[in-house]
C-alpha cells in the first residue's frame, strides 16, 4: 500500500504496490505463478513472453531469487 504512495511523493508520479498489482491480477482473473527453482520449467511452460525473458526468469529462480 504505501509502496506506492512513496514514490508519489519522492517523483509525482503514480506509484504501484505489490498488493495493487496482485489486486488488479486478482480481479482481471490473472493466475499469479510462484516460481521456485524446484518448478521453474513446469512454470516457465505457463508464461507467455519470449525466450530472453523466460531465460532471466530461470536464471533467477535456479540462483535463490
Amino acid at each position: 500500500m504505501y509502496e506506492g504512495l512513496v514514490w508519489e511523493q519522492l517523483t509525482g508520479e503514480k506509484g504501484i504496490s505489490t498488493v495493487s498489482v496482485f489486486t488488479q491480477a486478482y480481479d482481471e482473473d490473472i493466475e499469479l505463478l510462484g516460481i521456485t527453482k524446484e518448478n521453474v520449467e513446469e512454470q516457465l511452460e505457463k508464461l507467455n513472453t519470449d525466450d530472453e525473458t523466460k531465460q532471466a526468469v530461470k536464471e533467477a529462480a535456479e540462483s535463490g531469487m
